[in-house]
């Protein structure tokens, strides 16, 4: 009886659990909690049945040795809401469908930053890619940064990243397949 109420107790703190509202996540929800318990009830069946394990043990098992219930209830992300419906039936000056007034200009001066709806992003620099971010912001003019090299770059148009064309190639060269490539 220890380890239902043991079992239990885990399982409803997962649910109860306060978090930050600066994190942006919250607690499953009952649906999601529900499949979560419908899932772990199953494996402990299959425990019982074809394991032949005791109602104790598979619930000592589920409860503090196997990671099913943390991974079935962590949190989840908030799904953002916006504050604004989005007009669709506004006008621009000439008539066309658009926001009223013409072009967007981005910030608002008067408000003294964003506009309510709309989404600022910046960029960050991550703590461990400091050399994708060098090569994010390069101007193609200056030296290239780090240690890469003219020859470790890749070109490719616009025309075949967007609309890519079957031609498969072996890299390197001379690599031995089982099979021959497709022709195209």
């Amino acid at each position: 009886m220890g380890n239902l109420k043991a079992f239990s107790h885990k399982f409803l703190s997962f649910l109860t659990v306060r978090l930050d509202p600066e994190l942006g996540l919250r607690v499953p929800n009952v649906l999601e909690a529900q499949a979560a318990d419908r899932s772990i009830w199953n494996s402990i069946s299959e425990l019982l049945n074809e394991q032949n394990w005791s109602m104790d043990d598979a619930l000592h098992e589920f409860c503090y040795s196997r990671a099913d219930m943390n991974v079935l209830l962590q949190p989840r992300p908030k799904v953002l809401k916006i504050s604004q419906p989005i007009r669709t039936d506004i006008t621009d000056k000439g008539g066309k469908p658009g926001p009223k007034g013409g072009k967007s200009k981005g910030k608002s001066s008067k408000s003294g930053g964003n506009p309510k709806g709309e989404l600022d992003i910046q960029h960050i620099a991550g703590k461990l890619n400091e050399e994708a971010d060098a090569l994010s912001r390069w101007s193609g003019v200056d030296a290239i940064p780090f240690s890469f090299q003219e020859s470790d770059r890749v070109r490719i148009s616009l025309a075949d990243l967007w609309i890519p064309r079957i031609d498969p190639q072996k890299f390197p060269s001379d690599a031995f397949l089982l099979w021959q490539l497709p022709s195209v």
